[in-house]
């Protein structure tokens, strides 16, 4: 074995970005899939009679937009994502013969994700640094981003869905590596059941080389491995075209290293980019990025605030003292509509509502290694996938928020808050106690904590 590779696959709405790092070395490089798309990856893919091509420009087909979008609606009961793009896949369906939605969504994901495995592998063998791959010796792992919450049960569907498709999707590919941009249906079906043939036995080396992981939970990875960013509490948000994906941790850097994350909330929620009403001064949109139901900026900014209330109320659940919130807090937000000035001032004034002591929204620093950019590219767009290059990403050392003692629990106070459910803000808080915890104080009982008005 020359080489170990992971390849952090960050599985946009929109566009798709992926960084691989060789675990040996370290050395990691953002993937220039071809001189057409560069680092971006467009997430569509082409359906025509029989066959369904990558996004390749000189393919023909009609364009479907949004794989992991229609991925996600294709096994709930109540579609999520329909807002975004509402796609009447009945004829598109009939084209390529598949029985029902879920079927269609596994042929258009395992076609993009042959795309994205050619590029990795066409990227690794051009590089001068890895002119000794071997694809039969030197190992490769595509950890990807899925959209899903925190993998709950309602999330298994969705997670299964990506992961059988990526495994079919890399089983393939191994067994035809000089596959085109374009395949027939029969093909793709003939990928799906060679996976779906396989006993546990046999399926266990394709899992072990496709790990899938929670979108929001790969949204703290940025944050977890650079080395320029402190300990305290964080809001996060990053803006794709799609979704937005909110998360609120605590990052500990002087204490136990097995836990260096609380995870305290997050939020995925329809309201991307794409879902703003275009005028003049917004950026030019590709043609598979259009919105079929376009919000103007004033409702966006209005859900938006609904949801970064709902986050920051489930977090204080587990650190209600206002006090605590006024020192070692950050935010950052990042992804390909973060320009948008909306998301930013929106991000900004429902903090302050809250009395949090945040001045400012922070862009992601590039983390302190050799990492180079492509021009033109801000970390942010590749960040999650940066994230996603550290070799078994899980949450085996970060603590969820099913396995934390909320305030309440801890301390037994009557006064703490009762649902996580609420989307608006309290209209209270708690400050520190001056009994500092006396469990004789008569204004606290011993909790240490003061409920007051915000």
């Amino acid at each position: 074995m020359n080489y170990f590779f992971v390849a952090g696959f960050d599985f946009g709405t929109s566009y798709s970005k992926v960084v691989i790092q060789e675990q040996l070395t370290k050395i990691q490089k953002v993937v220039i899939f071809d001189q057409e798309h560069g680092a971006l990856f467009p997430s569509y893919v082409k359906v025509s009679k029989g066959r369904i091509s990558g996004p390749d420009a000189a393919a023909k087909g009609t364009i479907v937009s949004y794989p992991k979008l229609l991925a996600a609606d294709a096994v709930v009961k109540s579609p999520v994502f329909q807002s975004v793009a509402s796609l009447d896949a009945t004829e598109l369906m009939s084209l390529v013969a598949a029985k029902d939605k879920r079927q269609f969504a596994e042929l258009v994901l395992i076609r993009y994700f042959l795309s994205v495995i050619q590029g990795i592998h066409s990227f690794i063998q051009g590089s001068r640094d890895w002119s000794n791959f071997d694809t039969s010796t030197d190992p490769l792992v595509i950890q990807i981003a899925v959209p899903t919450g925190l993998m709950d049960k309602a999330d298994r569907k969705v997670e299964s869905l990506m992961r059988n498709c990526l495994c079919a999707a890399t089983n393939y590919h191994d067994l035809h590596p000089g596959g085109g941009s374009s395949s027939t249906v029969k093909q793709l079906n003939e990928a799906l059941d060679l996976w779906n043939g396989m006993n546990k036995e046999e399926q266990s080396p394709l899992l072990d080389r496709c790990v899938t992981y929670p979108e929001v939970a790969a949204g703290v990875q940025p944050i977890l491995q650079s080395r320029n960013v402190k300990e305290g509490k964080y809001i996060t948000l990053d803006v794709g075209a799609g979704t937005i994906d909110l998360n609120v941790f605590h990052k500990w850097t002087r204490f136990d290293n097995a836990r260096p994350l609380d995870y305290w909330a997050c939020e995925v929620k329809p309201l991307g980019f794409s879902r703003l009403e275009k005028t003049s001064t917004h950026a030019k949109t590709q043609v598979h990025e259009i919105s079929v139901n376009t919000i103007p900026e004033t409702m966006l900014k209005k859900q938006l605030e609904t949801a970064i209330r709902s986050v920051i109320r489930q977090a204080f659940e587990f650190e209600p003292s206002l006090s605590a919130w006024d020192r070692e807090t950050f935010a950052y937000m990042w992804g390909g509509g973060s320009e948008h000035p909306a998301y930013g001032e929106c991000f900004l004034e429902v903090m302050q509502k809250f009395n949090i002591g945040i001045h400012m929204i922070n862009r992601l620093p590039v983390p302190n290694n050799d990492l180079t950019l492509p021009k033109g590219l801000n970390f942010g767009r590749i960040a999650i996938a940066y994230g996603l290059s550290y070799y078994h990403v899980n949450l085996r050392s970060i603590r969820l928020p099913s396995s934390i003692e909320k305030f309440s629990k801890r301390y037994g106070h009557k006064n703490s808050h009762q649902s996580t459910t609420v989307a608006s803000p309290p209209n209270y808080s708690y400050k520190d106690c001056s009994c500092r915890g006396n469990p004789s104080c008569f204004k606290c009982g011993g909790a240490g904590h003061i409920k007051i008005e915000i």
